[in-house]
């Protein structure tokens, strides 16, 4: 009897001891081989485990954070501070396709001491609106004979928020999400016909993107927009200049023009909300996940937002007038983390509309 006693005791305590054991990565997030050794995808290893993951524009660190928990990892470096200790990361993270990569050995050592029997799942904020989004229009700003913005060492808005538009279409279609993009090409498109083609395309969202710019060097950060009246004097000037290039039809009556903007007014009164929490969600979403200045949501009349008849956002990822950004939005792998986190963002608010009941 004693016997069987000590038997069932032994299976337990092993039983026990494996429901501790190293989780393996490679069993959530699928690893590939990069020059004979084994990489995954950083941002769904930090998305499987509930780790924060930032990238510091000014350091250029990349920082992983999980409770009290901290790594700090300088890409292509053979040692990363993790917890206040220097340890070896052998072979090291590296940039692939335009996003980082984690070796999947420091990868399972993370796992192994900062996750607790399985990995916490990631909370995600109610809504108090909710909006199903599975087809999106991404809008780059400008284009054509309109350059947009100019910054001091020359880059131009319409090249940066064409880049951004064509790398966030192939991110939210490896998601599973239907793309349309309202230019492919440096062209000029009416800002009137950008609302038409997000019209007719059936679409769930509206993201027009685009790159600040002001008079002062030193503003910088990230914020995003959607259709009301100008909440500042600094939103009004942003307002005249994003629409400098809508030209009214002279053929309209002025009959038309009123039922224009009657059904205007019903349309945004119809997607007012679901604009502004999309636009909140993503602003604050990618804020969180890149570590940039949250300049938070703001509202302008904005021609493009305001011909549109689906939830529509005008996001600013950044100012080229401010030395530093404009040299990491010319930087293709900055643009291709841009993509990343406004995909990411995209995505998580599809998740919490899923998770919200109805």
């Amino acid at each position: 009897m004693r016997n069987i006693r000590n038997f069932i005791i032994i299976i337990l305590v092993c039983l026990f001891a494996a429901s501790c054991a190293t989780v393996t990565t490679s069993k959530r997030v699928g690893t590939f081989s990069l020059d004979g050794q084994r990489y995954l995808s950083l941002m769904e290893f930090c998305k499987s485990y509930g780790i924060d993951c930032q990238w510091d524009n000014f350091s250029e660190v990349l920082i992983l954070k999980k409770g009290n928990n901290q790594a700090n990892i300088l890409v292509g470096s053979v040692t990363a501070e993790v917890n206040n200790q220097i340890e070896t990361v052998s072979p090291p993270f590296r940039f692939y396709n335009g996003a980082i990569v984690i070796p999947s050995g420091f990868a399972d050592r993370i796992v192994s001491k900062w996750i607790q029997f399985r990995p916490s799942a990631r909370t995600v904020e109610s809504l108090t609106y909710g909006y199903r989004i599975k087809k999106v229009v991404i809008d780059a700003g400008h284009g054509g004979d309109d350059p947009g913005a100019r910054g001091g060492s020359g880059a131009k808005e319409k090249d940066i928020t064409l880049d951004i538009a064509k790398r966030l279409k192939e991110v939210l279609q490896s998601k599973g999400l239907n793309v349309v993009l309202t230019r492919s090409s440096d062209k000029f498109i009416p800002l009137t016909r950008r609302a038409q083609i997000a019209n007719k395309s059936n679409a769930d969202l509206f993201i027009s993107i685009h790159v600040n710019a002001n008079k002062s060097k030193q503003p910088y950060g990230f914020e995003t927009y959607y259709f009301s009246e100008a909440t500042d004097n600094v939103a009004k000037a942003l307002e005249v200049a994003e629409n400098s290039s809508s030209v009214e039809e002279s053929s309209s009556s002025g009959s038309s023009k009123n039922l224009k903007a009657i059904l205007g007014d019903m349309i945004y009164t119809e997607n007012i909300a679901a604009s502004k929490e999309v636009a909140k969600h993503i602003c604050d979403s990618t804020c969180r996940m890149m570590g940039l200045k949250n300049r938070g949501i703001k509202s302008a009349r904005f021609v493009v937002l305001k011909e549109t008849n689906i939830p529509a956002i005008l996001v600013e990822v950044g100012f080229i007038s401010n030395a530093k950004e404009e040299r990491f939005l010319k930087n293709s792998f900055y643009r291709q983390q841009i993509a990343e986190g406004l995909a990411a963002s995209i995505t998580n608010y599809i998740r919490a509309y899923k998770l919200t009941k109805r």
